[in-house]
């Protein structure tokens, strides 16, 4: 099952959103804490998607940054939740930390639907890397297999020929 990591300052959106979203996937709600005048998240479990508004996104857009590059190349989303005037504001931080948009109000099967992309997205970036690593692992196999086939041909040339 998905999980869905949530960081969103109003806590009656917040517990909506984990409320309803819980019928779907795996929800954890994140929190945070102030230290030296930045937000650090207090989790280290792994999540598939994250679900941020701009206020906890103006404060953890490090962090949020930094996940993703840990994960690379592996496809971590995050959907921002905002208001149209919210763009503006947060645009510094967009293009390294938010893969998808949805405006308030929001409608719960557009909701649905964003995040059913994103995790799709998600899913097959995580069947791209393991593929990958599969064929890592069958190349390196392959050129064992090479490595001691040729030496086996060629050591009792090398008696026959003394």
């Amino acid at each position: 099952m998905s999980r869905i990591l949530i960081f969103v300052e109003q806590s009656e959106n917040r517990r909506l959103l984990a409320e309803w979203l819980g019928h779907y996937y795996k929800v954890v709600v994140g929190e945070s804490v102030v230290q030296m005048g930045r937000a650090v998240p207090m989790l280290d479990e792994p999540f598939d998607l994250c679900l941020i508004d701009g206020p906890a996104l103006d404060h953890l857009w490090e962090w949020v940054r930094a996940r993703k590059q840990a994960e690379h190349p592996v496809f971590l989303p995050v959907l921002l939740i905002t208001l149209r005037s919210d763009v503006k504001l947060l645009t510094r931080h967009l293009w390294q930390t938010v893969d998808e948009l949805i405006t308030k109000p929001i409608e719960k099967p557009e909701l649905h639907a964003r995040v059913e992309m994103l995790l799709r997205s998600r899913r097959l970036s995580l069947q791209l890397q393991s593929a990958l690593h599969h064929e890592r692992e069958l190349k390196e196999l392959k050129s064992r297999f090479v490595s001691i086939v040729s030496h086996e041909f060629r050591n009792p040339l090398n008696r026959d020929l003394a």
